[in-house]
């Protein structure tokens, strides 16, 4: 990321279906507000995000080398997050079924995790052969 200063590092591992394009999306913007937050306010050097397949998940996790923050800082006893970044993100997640978490520390960073169902059988991604055009003999 240019204007922050940013080193992020991007790793997506096959995953063998296709995401729904809600589903799609959802991680998209999960993943762009959490950025978001941490140009804003972690002052971070580096970024890892991580995209991959376990079971019958995909999980997209994000992690900062920033200052982190105190989880337990949540709405007084209401045991809401807060902030209204990691309540969209929490909200685009359960909105296509998936489960959020946050774990962060003072001084140690903040690692975010989304973990959303994958369909298999009709949502298989076609082999490269299968994805080539096939000439007309016409």
């Amino acid at each position: 990321m240019k204007k922050s200063g940013l080193a992020v590092e991007v790793t997506c591992r096959p995953l063998t279906v296709k995401l729904p394009a809600g589903t799609a999306l959802a991680c998209y913007r999960i993943a762009q507000e959490a950025l978001k937050n941490i140009a804003e306010h972690a002052r971070a050097r580096t970024v890892h995000i991580l995209l991959e397949r376990r079971g019958a998940s995909a999980i997209l996790t994000v992690r900062d080398d920033g200052i982190g923050f105190s989880p337990a800082k949540r709405k007084a006893g209401t045991g809401k997050i807060h902030g209204f970044g990691l309540l969209s993100m929490s909200e685009r997640a359960s909105c296509v079924g998936g489960q959020f978490s946050v774990v962060s520390e003072p001084g140690k960073g903040t690692t975010i995790q989304v973990r959303v169902p994958v369909r298999a059988g009709s949502d298989r991604l076609p082999s490269p052969v299968n994805r080539l055009p096939v000439p007309s003999l016409s």
